[in-house]
């Protein structure tokens, strides 16, 4: 009898003190998921931009920037209208497309390296605001015991005598994720330049911009447009 007492008084404090473990956990665990949304999203906004269309107020950048989007449009729509008028217009896209481009537009210039600096100074200026706040305080408590080599570095930040091999200080945390979080920001569709090709090289951005030259690009006039070339041709022989 006096055994079964000390088994279930035994048996009570360790249930007693997985409890608390889990209660402690669980207490530190939507702490973590916040440096871990705050690391991923700092991650998908420097990825999405990479695949941003580049802005231009200049009519020629934009008419030789939507080169790609005529070659593909006359590809996509050469079994609707005549093929002659199609070759006539493909080939004058593909031909332009081939000249140098035009010199760049100085305030283009000015807005991408104003990018290019907002873009490196996030990860650092995250990282900073992160140990200045949150870098001495734990960011996880872990229920199992991490192995010894792992230890330095998951509690850096944490004052030394004060973290076992369970905690993890958030600094630790958010140095560790944004370390990985090109391996997770993987899984968003939106981070993958094929599936954002529109934005990649700007295609229909510049689409509007036809109507606003000299000449019009409707595949429904193709036909008419072919006719008037050739009588032209006709003529001046």
């Amino acid at each position: 009898m006096r055994l079964y007492r000390v088994l279930s008084v035994h048996q009570d404090l360790s249930l007693f003190q997985i409890q608390m473990e889990l209660t402690e956990f669980i207490s530190t665990y939507i702490y973590a998921i916040e440096i871990i949304v705050l690391c991923l999203v700092q991650e998908l906004a420097s990825r999405y931009q990479s695949h941003t269309a580049e802005k231009t107020s200049s009519t020629s950048e934009k008419k030789a920037l939507a080169n790609p989007k005529k070659i593909n449009h006359y590809t996509e729509k050469k079994n609707r209208f005549n093929p002659d008028a199609i070759n006539i217009r493909q080939s004058w896209s593909i031909r332009e497309s081939k000249l140098p481009p035009p010199p760049p537009n100085p305030g283009n210039i000015v807005a991408k390296s104003t990018e290019k600096i907002l873009g490196i100074l996030t990860g650092p200026a995250i990282s900073f605001i992160t140990w200045m706040f949150v870098g001495d305080k734990p960011g996880l408590k872990l229920p199992f015991d991490l192995p010894s080599f792992l230890v330095p570095l998951f509690t850096i930040g944490l004052p030394e005598g004060t973290y076992t091999s369970r905690d993890m200080s958030a600094y630790g945390l958010s140095f560790i994720f944004m370390l990985c979080s090109s391996v997770f920001t993987n899984l968003f569709p939106v981070v993958h330049p094929h599936i954002y090709a529109n934005n990649k090289g700007p295609l229909v951005n510049y689409a509007e911009d036809f109507i606003l030259q000299d000449y019009k690009w409707d595949l429904e006039n193709a036909e008419e447009d072919l006719d008037k070339f050739l009588q032209k041709k006709l003529k001046s022989e």
